[in-house]
């Protein structure tokens, strides 16, 4: 009888190391995902910070272009008025105005480029966070889970 209670108990302690190892492993492998996840949420959030400094620093030339482009069309006007009043000057103020327009239509199309690249960021950067609250909330259903697994774990052991 007390071979048997030996061995029973042998068994029952190689058995609890079996299990600690299994839980050991599931363990390491759940805080190193939550690592992961950590890592890409801390890159995420740079990336966020440095695409929200970009869209700050497009903004800020957006409305430079505007003033300057407000000053162009004013400039264009007051070289419109002087061609009705000086007529010996036109043909060089007609190839100034001339001038003033091909860089006030490039300047146009580089506010366009720019509303449209700020718009690209804009969406990138709502995609970003999109993505990054997904991952938060498979690390938190995850979590959920494996909380509800301990804790199941825990009562049978209680019962035991």
């Amino acid at each position: 009888m007390n071979r048997a209670l030996i061995a029973f108990n042998f068994l029952g302690v190689i058995t609890l190391a079996v299990l600690c190892a299994m839980q050991w492993q599931v363990n390491s492998v759940l805080h190193a995902r939550a690592d992961a996840f950590e890592r890409t949420t801390v890159q995420q959030k740079a990336e966020l910070e440095k695409d929200q400094q970009t869209i700050t620093a497009y903004t800020a030339d957006l409305e430079d272009f505007r003033q300057r482009l407000s000053l162009s069309e004013k400039q264009l006007k007051e070289l419109d008025e002087k061609l009705a009043t000086e007529i010996q000057e036109r043909n060089q103020l007609s190839a100034e105005r001339d001038d003033l327009r091909v860089a006030l239509g490039k300047w146009k199309a580089a506010l366009d480029d720019r509303d449209k690249t700020i718009n690209k960021a804009r969406e990138e950067l709502a995609s970003l966070q999109n993505d990054r609250n997904d991952a938060v909330k498979k690390l938190n259903d995850l979590t959920d889970k494996w909380n509800a697994l301990v804790k199941q774990w825990n009562q049978e052991q209680a019962r035991r």
